[in-house]
């Protein structure tokens, strides 16, 4: 009969029980004495073994932890992350939510770093770094005149667009207000309320730089200024509903969080940790489209979905892509912190994208990265369920069919295509009684057909509750 092997073997650690301990030693005993030895557990002796086998046994336990300390697969907390760390895969710690408020007052008003606002629940959020009110870095601007003289001109400049009105003898503050309405830049608005004209940017993270004319007088500058909460962890305020001032400084009038927030994330836990390990070989790559992608997915805290493109040819290819660069199509994610991610995976070769973010490197010397951001394209599901005939059909069904459409539509990523067989056969493997489906898909939620639905490389088929409707039919 075959020895058992303990300890270190070919099949990794075999531990010796605790059994298998005692009946070690009263063996040895009985080769030492010649004679059989009783052991039962009321015994002198077979307490005494006891006693012995079970310290040996604390030293076998602590053998076989120590040996799976070794291993991600199974090592645990502080060990785990040294395991991991041969690999260079450090567990990610708590951080914290940022958002980017928009602070509105006069003019030139300085926000002192760690200046406090907070949240219609409760929540601090303090700002990173001191920032301004400022007519370089403004995302709405109200303005206003006492009176109109004839032959004067009033002006404004957003964005490098200049509008101007110069008064007749007919205008009055109220009209002159309404003609530097006209000529926006793309992505502005305004509006004139009670002789107040307010011009407002749809992108309300990235300001422009805006200047008046000396015959018009400033009411409120709006400028974005980031704010990280006072404690980590996923929160996730949603827009319009951090609007108090904490800190009270002069010139500071409000402050409104107009942009969805980049939750923060508590500490990693070990299950999350082993799974991130297990796909992190590609992103431990350099020059590797494959190695961004994984960088940006794992490590840049709102990315939902990242999708890279190479272009390593000589000339420009079919989708725009200059020679010798590589295009990311990210979805979610601070434009900076996507930025400094792809800085740091890529290869030296240039970048491509609408989203143009500078990067200072270790050296101080700035470098611009380009990225893009992909087109969201709603898609609508009809689903059209028949009943087995002898197999019955849960009441909750339509909920639950449309749930699973919900969760496999959320799940496709940049470019991915809606293939309609592929959403049914989770509906088939999920529910019981159906006889058959017919799933019909659309992008415009009036015409419905049985086509799959392609979607561009630089496009990202969008699903929600509202646009699925499940039908049982009679």
């Amino acid at each position: 009969m075959a020895t058992t092997e303990y300890g270190v073997t070919v099949n990794g650690f075999v531990r010796k029980r605790l059994p298998e301990i005692i009946a070690g030693i009263n063996a040895r005993l009985e080769a030492a004495w010649g004679v059989p030895v009783s052991t039962k557990p009321n015994s002198v002796i077979g307490q005494l073994v006891g006693v012995f086998a079970a310290e040996i046994d604390d030293q076998w336990q602590l053998a076989e932890d120590t040996y799976n300390a070794m291993y991600p697969n199974t090592a645990e907390g502080v060990s785990l992350r040294n395991a991991g760390g041969f690999a260079g895969v450090t567990a990610l710690d708590a951080a914290k939510t940022k958002i980017y408020a928009v602070c509105y007052g006069d003019y030139n008003t300085i926000i002192p770093q760690d200046a406090q606002i907070q949240g219609d629940d409760g929540t601090y959020y303090e700002a990173y770094v001191a920032g301004t009110i400022s007519l370089s870095n403004a995302v709405s601007l109200a303005v206003t005149l006492a009176s109109v003289s004839e032959g004067t001109t009033y002006s404004v400049t957003i964005a490098g667009t200049t509008i101007s009105k110069t008064a007749g003898a007919a205008d009055t503050v109220n009209s002159v207000l309404v003609a530097l309405t006209s000529g926006l830049p793309a992505g502005w608005s305004s509006g004139v309320v009670n002789n107040v004209l307010t011009f407002a940017q749809a992108d309300r993270i990235n300001g422009a730089v805006m200047s008046v004319s000396s015959t018009l007088t400033i009411v409120n500058v709006y400028s974005p200024i980031v704010f990280y909460a006072a404690e980590t962890g996923p929160l996730d305020p949603a827009v319009g509903t951090v609007t108090k001032i904490v800190t009270q400084i002069a010139g500071w009038r409000g402050v409104s969080n107009d942009s969805a927030a980049y939750p923060g994330r508590d500490v990693e836990k070990d299950t999350d940790y082993r799974q991130r390990y297990a796909s992190v070989v590609p992103a431990q790559g350099k020059a590797m489209v494959e190695a961004i992608q994984a960088n940006l997915l794992q490590n840049v805290s709102g990315v939902k979905a990242a999708v890279v493109f190479e272009n390593d040819g000589d000339t420009t290819d079919s989708d725009g892509r200059p020679p010798h660069s590589i295009e990311a199509v990210v979805q979610g994610g601070d434009d900076e912190e996507v930025a400094a991610m792809i800085w740091r995976a890529k290869a030296p070769a240039s970048t491509y994208g609408s989203t143009s973010v500078v990067v200072i490197d270790s050296q101080g010397i700035p470098h611009t990265i380009n990225f893009n951001r992909p087109t969201e394209k709603p898609i609508w599901l009809r689903c059209t369920v028949h009943a087995h005939p002898e197999i019955a059909l849960a009441g909750d069904a339509v909920q639950t069919i449309a749930g699973i459409l919900l969760a496999r539509g959320q799940a496709h990523e940049v470019g991915q295509d809606v293939i309609l067989e592929w959403l049914k056969s989770f509906v088939y493997q999920n529910v019981l009684g159906i006889s058959y489906l017919d799933l019909e898909g659309s992008t415009d939620g009036v015409a419905y057909n049985t086509t799959n639905i392609p979607i561009g490389v630089r496009e990202l088929a969008t699903f929600n509750s509202a646009n699925i409707e499940v039908i049982v039919a009679i």
